[in-house]
């Protein structure tokens, strides 16, 4: 490679300045020092050739014209003419000549001047008489009358003006093929009448089949006639070679590397190693020139502006790519939203995965592809965006990151470009998380445009989004986010009536932050334990949290060796342990004040998950040790504490759950009475005479608990005692 190409490289052409000058080149380097040296060699003869630089649109002949102006300098004058930016053929002919005198600037070469201007005076009407002529609009340019000197005259004069001016020029006319039929046979035609200028060639660049095309649409539709054209004009037809899958993919990858991140992990892909696998698998085949690049990463990096970090950037840039690409397809996939969403991996048997394939088939079909494989093709490039897809067709698609596109709550941003009416940004989630991290928002003070949100949907949204955020990823694991979950959660406690409530969620984001280490914080823990007027939410949480530490529970089944859980599994942090032991000294007495209450207000599902959450702690014998205190002051009232256990709802319609693990007895669970209460007040405490001779206060509810645990404790009683007749010693005759 010579030395003046070498330095081509190193500096392009500095009218248009390229990123990364060798890289841009996308291997054709040896192509670029042939061409060089070919140009080199026509222009230091005196014959003048006309040189055409082919390929498709979009891939990089301008580019190479821009490495071959400094390679070729100074040894020949290089000179560019745009025909596309003249307008008409008379203007294509002014301008042609006009891009040919820069080649003989004003101060010199004065007889080269004067002689060019004779030319183009001359050259209108003989244009109009060379074959293949289109319109009539070039003879307009001839204003003045014509010398009588003949053209061989005019002409031979300029060649010899030219041959004393010692210059060796080359005259690039690039993107011939974006102009109409009759300038396009305009500026042939001038090629072919000037083409015999000495040391002066001509560099055409275009998409062979697309001139072709537009000249045999002036040719009355005769490719072969506008093929035969070419040939009288072009003595040297190159075509540039195609760039190299490696060097298009760098293009690609070095535009989008800034917006995937690559952090590896040994349980779940990267963005940037997902994208790279789409690419590899769905793109490169339609990603075949440097212009078809650049076009699809300055559409991705536009609209991902857009979306404003609310997207995932790999999910983004694949159905950027099917916007661009399969645009019927890109337009289909909103309607398959309720086929497509959700984090289901479940692969399908292989029984059900003929139908699965047969139905997708036919959407895509429907969408107006024919061939099969285009149809599959384009199946499996959705159903790696979409893993519930891949899990019907027996594949298996990553699912894994934030925003993704299978995620019901994202979904619709990707075919939005913004927040779609009702979402919430994560941006905001985050900007928030952050602030109450650092104590910048007190952690007693409700959020309404997020976490505490008026709308019960958007306050849903805004808190499965604040714990999915929740990583600690970059940042610590913090005391002032954990309050400030606590205390919004009491202040929009656990609905147990329904299945899904802002509540329940808030529990699970709570759970999440209460097992992430912290380190004890004992100042805390009675800020958060007071945060509640009732302790079931707190307690849910806190079960949540522990699960891992005490599958079987803290009091574990009595065939489990006690030590296993301590000697073999994880130890629970300790300010999880002592903010566990505080809810159940506070458990246990809001739950004695409920039993020693006749009001009943309290819901059976709240009470029995209160119950069940003590249970799992071993903290049932607070209760049993404050309820024995009562009963040793005679303040005790049996029937009080037993209608707590009596089922009121109705067992057809399912309104209430008791949830027994003994014998129920209409409808009183008599087990969790006998875990609270010795079974010799059970058995002895007196009962009415007469359900008309209880205490019962006005409320029916009450009435109806109250009579229940009466006759549920009498049938108890009865059949305690037949068990005891039972057991006794039959007396010998």
């Amino acid at each position: 490679m010579n030395d003046h190409l070498q330095q081509a490289l190193i500096e392009p052409w500095t009218d248009a300045p390229l990123r990364n000058p060798k890289d841009d080149l996308l291997g054709r380097q040896p192509f670029l020092s042939m061409v060089a040296d070919l140009l080199k060699n026509l222009t230091n003869s005196n014959d003048s050739s006309v040189v055409a630089l082919t390929g498709p649109w979009g891939s990089g002949k301008s580019t190479l014209l821009n490495f071959l102006r400094p390679a070729l300098r100074p040894q020949v004058k290089v000179v560019t003419f745009s025909p596309w930016s003249a307008e008409g053929s008379t203007e294509i002919q002014r301008e042609f000549f006009a891009s040919f005198l820069e080649a003989f600037p004003k101060g010199s070469h004065r007889k080269v001047r004067k002689n060019v201007k004779t030319i183009m005076r001359r050259s209108s009407p003989l244009l109009k008489s060379v074959p293949w002529g289109l319109g009539n609009g070039v003879a307009e340019l001839v204003k003045e009358t014509l010398p009588e000197e003949s053209w061989d005259s005019a002409f031979q004069r300029l060649s010899d003006a030219i041959n004393e001016a010692g210059s060796r020029v080359l005259v690039i006319i690039d993107d011939i093929d974006r102009l109409q039929p009759d300038e396009i046979m305009t500026l042939m035609k001038m090629v072919r009448l000037t083409g015999r200028f000495p040391r002066t060639n001509y560099l055409l660049s275009y998409d062979h089949n697309s001139l072709v095309e537009i000249l045999a649409a002036g040719l009355r539709g005769k490719t072969e006639t506008a093929n035969a054209f070419l040939e009288k004009i072009v003595q040297y037809p190159l075509s540039l070679p195609p760039a190299q899958q490696t060097h298009l993919q760098r293009i690609v990858f070095d535009e989008v590397r800034s917006i995937l991140t690559d952090t590896t992990s040994p349980f779940t892909l990267s963005p940037f190693q997902r994208f790279q696998a789409f690419y590899t698998d769905h793109m490169w085949d339609h990603l075949t020139t440097p212009r078809a690049c650049r076009r699809y990463c300055a559409q991705a990096k536009t609209y991902l502006a857009l979306a404003e970090n609310e997207v995932d950037p790999a999910d983004f840039l694949a159905i950027t790519f099917l916007r661009l690409h399969h645009p019927r397809i890109y337009a289909q996939i909103p309607k398959w939203r309720g086929r497509l969403i959700g984090m289901k991996k479940v692969v399908a048997p292989v029984q059900d995965r003929p139908k699965a394939q047969a139905e997708w088939d036919e959407l895509i079909s429907e969408s107006g592809y024919t061939s099969k494989t285009e149809i599959l093709a384009l199946g499996r490039a959705i159903s790696d965006l979409f893993p519930r897809m891949a899990g019907e067709l027996g594949r298996s698609a990553d699912s894994s990151g934030k925003f993704r596109a299978c995620d019901p709550a994202y979904f619709d941003r990707y075919f939005t470009f913004s927040l779609p009416f009702g979402d919430i940004s994560d941006q905001l989630i985050l900007t928030q998380i952050d602030s109450l991290s650092k104590g910048v928002t007190p952690a007693g003070q409700p959020l309404i445009d997020t976490f505490d949100h008026p709308n019960i949907d958007i306050r849903m949204l805004a808190v499965q989004k604040g714990n999915l955020h929740s990583d600690w990823s970059s940042a610590v694991p913090n005391m002032n986010l954990v309050k400030f979950v606590a205390r919004s959660l009491a202040r929009d406690p656990v609905q147990f009536d329904l299945p899904i409530s802002p509540g329940m969620q808030k529990v699970g984001w709570l759970a999440r932050l209460l097992d992430a280490n912290l380190e004890n914080h004992g100042e805390h823990v009675s800020f958060i334990v007071d945060s509640f007027g009732s302790p079931a939410s707190l307690g849910t949480a806190l079960r949540r949290a522990t699960n891992t530490y005490y599958p079987f529970g803290k009091n574990m089944a009595a065939d489990e060796p006690a030590e296993s859980t301590e000697a073999n599994g994880p130890q629970a942090p300790e300010f999880l342990v002592d903010l566990a032991d505080a809810w159940q000294l506070r458990a246990a007495d809001w739950m004695v004040e409920i039993l020693l209450s006749e009001s009943y207000a309290t819901s059976d599902r709240e009470f029995l998950e209160v119950w069940s959450c003590l249970d799992f702690f071993d903290g049932l014998e607070h209760v049993r040790l404050r309820l024995q205190e009562t009963i040793e002051s005679q303040h005790f009232d049996l029937i009080t504490v037993a209608g707590h256990f009596a089922y009121r709802g109705d067992s057809q319609r399912g309104r209430f759950y008791l949830g027994s693990n003994g014998n129920n007895f209409d409808s009183l669970d008599i087990q969790k009475l006998k875990e609270l209460i010795p079974l010799e007040v059970l058995r002895t405490a007196p009962l009415p005479t007469e359900v008309s001779d209880a205490q019962i206060p006005h409320s029916g509810t009450a009435q109806l608990r109250r009579y229940r645990a009466i006759e549920g404790l009498r049938m108890f009683r009865g059949e305690v005692g037949q068990n005891e007749d039972e057991d006794k010693p039959v007396d010998s005759p």
